[in-house]
Protein backbone atom coordinates (compact mmCIF):
# COMPACT_ATOMS: atom_id res chain seq x y z
CA UNK A 1 0.00 0.00 0.00
CA UNK A 2 2.85 2.38 0.83
CA UNK A 3 4.51 1.70 -2.51
CA UNK A 4 1.29 2.48 -4.36
CA UNK A 5 0.90 5.73 -2.42
CA UNK A 6 4.46 6.80 -3.22
CA UNK A 7 3.97 5.89 -6.88
CA UNK A 8 0.78 7.95 -6.98
CA UNK A 9 2.58 10.88 -5.30
CA UNK A 10 5.32 10.79 -7.92
CA UNK A 11 2.80 10.38 -10.74
CA UNK A 12 0.94 13.48 -9.56
CA UNK A 13 4.20 15.42 -9.19
CA UNK A 14 5.21 14.55 -12.74
CA UNK A 15 1.73 15.27 -14.07
CA UNK A 16 1.60 18.68 -12.41
CA UNK A 17 5.12 19.54 -13.60
CA UNK A 18 4.29 18.41 -17.14
CA UNK A 19 1.10 20.47 -17.21
CA UNK A 20 2.96 23.55 -15.95
CA UNK A 21 5.72 23.15 -18.53
CA UNK A 22 3.35 22.46 -21.42
CA UNK A 23 1.06 25.39 -20.55
CA UNK A 24 4.03 27.74 -20.28
CA UNK A 25 5.48 26.59 -23.61
CA UNK A 26 2.11 26.82 -25.33
CA UNK A 27 1.44 30.36 -24.13
CA UNK A 28 4.99 31.37 -25.12
CA UNK A 29 4.49 30.04 -28.65
CA UNK A 30 1.07 31.71 -28.97
CA UNK A 31 2.40 35.09 -27.82
CA UNK A 32 5.47 34.79 -30.05
CA UNK A 33 3.18 33.94 -32.98
CA UNK A 34 0.92 36.91 -32.30
CA UNK A 35 3.73 39.44 -32.06
CA UNK A 36 5.78 38.08 -34.94
CA UNK A 37 2.73 38.14 -37.20
CA UNK A 38 2.13 41.81 -36.46
CA UNK A 39 5.81 42.74 -36.56
CA UNK A 40 6.43 41.08 -39.94
CA UNK A 41 3.68 42.97 -41.73
CA UNK A 42 4.56 46.27 -40.01
CA UNK A 43 8.21 45.90 -40.96
CA UNK A 44 7.26 44.95 -44.53
CA UNK A 45 5.14 48.11 -44.85
CA UNK A 46 7.91 50.25 -43.38
CA UNK A 47 10.51 48.79 -45.75
CA UNK A 48 8.18 49.31 -48.72
CA UNK A 49 7.79 52.98 -47.79
CA UNK A 50 11.57 53.34 -47.65
CA UNK A 51 12.07 51.61 -51.04
CA UNK A 52 14.00 48.59 -49.78
CA UNK A 53 13.83 46.09 -52.67
CA UNK A 54 13.63 42.41 -51.57
CA UNK A 55 12.85 42.30 -47.86
CA UNK A 56 9.19 43.39 -48.03
CA UNK A 57 8.32 40.42 -50.24
CA UNK A 58 10.07 38.02 -47.86
CA UNK A 59 8.35 39.55 -44.82
CA UNK A 60 4.98 39.47 -46.56
CA UNK A 61 5.50 35.76 -47.27
CA UNK A 62 6.40 35.21 -43.60
CA UNK A 63 3.26 37.12 -42.60
CA UNK A 64 1.10 35.00 -44.92
CA UNK A 65 2.55 31.81 -43.47
CA UNK A 66 2.12 32.97 -39.86
CA UNK A 67 -1.41 34.26 -40.49
CA UNK A 68 -2.32 30.84 -41.85
CA UNK A 69 -1.47 29.21 -38.53
CA UNK A 70 -4.50 29.23 -36.24
CA UNK A 71 -3.51 29.31 -32.57
CA UNK A 72 -6.82 30.62 -31.27
CA UNK A 73 -7.29 27.39 -29.30
CA UNK A 74 -4.10 27.86 -27.24
CA UNK A 75 -5.58 30.10 -24.57
CA UNK A 76 -8.57 27.82 -24.02
CA UNK A 77 -6.33 24.76 -23.74
CA UNK A 78 -4.13 26.55 -21.20
CA UNK A 79 -7.18 27.43 -19.11
CA UNK A 80 -8.14 23.75 -18.96
CA UNK A 81 -4.55 22.76 -18.20
CA UNK A 82 -4.43 25.19 -15.27
CA UNK A 83 -7.77 23.88 -13.98
CA UNK A 84 -6.43 20.33 -13.99
CA UNK A 85 -3.19 21.52 -12.39
CA UNK A 86 -5.19 23.04 -9.56
CA UNK A 87 -7.24 19.87 -9.10
CA UNK A 88 -4.20 17.60 -9.06
CA UNK A 89 -2.29 20.04 -6.86
CA UNK A 90 -5.11 20.25 -4.32
CA UNK A 91 -5.44 16.47 -4.20
CA UNK A 92 -1.68 16.09 -3.82
CA UNK A 93 -1.56 18.74 -1.10
CA UNK A 94 -4.36 17.17 0.90
CA UNK A 95 -2.89 13.68 0.62
CA UNK A 96 0.64 14.74 1.58
CA UNK A 97 -0.46 16.99 4.42
CA UNK A 98 0.29 20.39 2.91
CA UNK A 99 -2.62 22.35 4.35
CA UNK A 100 -3.44 25.95 3.60
CA UNK A 101 -3.45 28.21 6.66
CA UNK A 102 -6.87 28.94 8.08
CA UNK A 103 -8.04 32.54 7.87
CA UNK A 104 -9.51 32.27 11.37
CA UNK A 105 -6.04 31.73 12.88
CA UNK A 106 -3.65 34.07 11.12
CA UNK A 107 -1.26 34.59 14.05
CA UNK A 108 0.74 32.03 16.00
CA UNK A 109 -0.91 30.73 19.22
CA UNK A 110 1.69 32.47 21.46
CA UNK A 111 0.71 35.88 20.13
CA UNK A 112 -2.92 35.22 19.33
CA UNK A 113 -4.20 38.77 19.64
CA UNK A 114 -6.58 40.73 17.50
CA UNK A 115 -6.11 44.32 16.49
CA UNK A 116 -8.35 47.24 17.43
CA UNK A 117 -10.65 46.55 14.47
CA UNK A 118 -11.13 42.90 15.50
CA UNK A 119 -9.17 41.43 12.58
CA UNK A 120 -5.90 39.58 12.44
CA UNK A 121 -2.97 41.51 11.03
CA UNK A 122 -2.45 45.23 10.73
CA UNK A 123 -4.74 47.70 12.41
CA UNK A 124 -5.23 49.93 9.35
Amino acid sequence: MRVASRALDHLEEWLIATLIGAATALIFVAVLHRYSTGASIDLAKWLTLHNVPVLPAILTAIYSWLAGLDLSWAQELCIYMFIWMAKFGAAYGVRTGMAAPSSARCTPPASNRTTSNGRCGSST
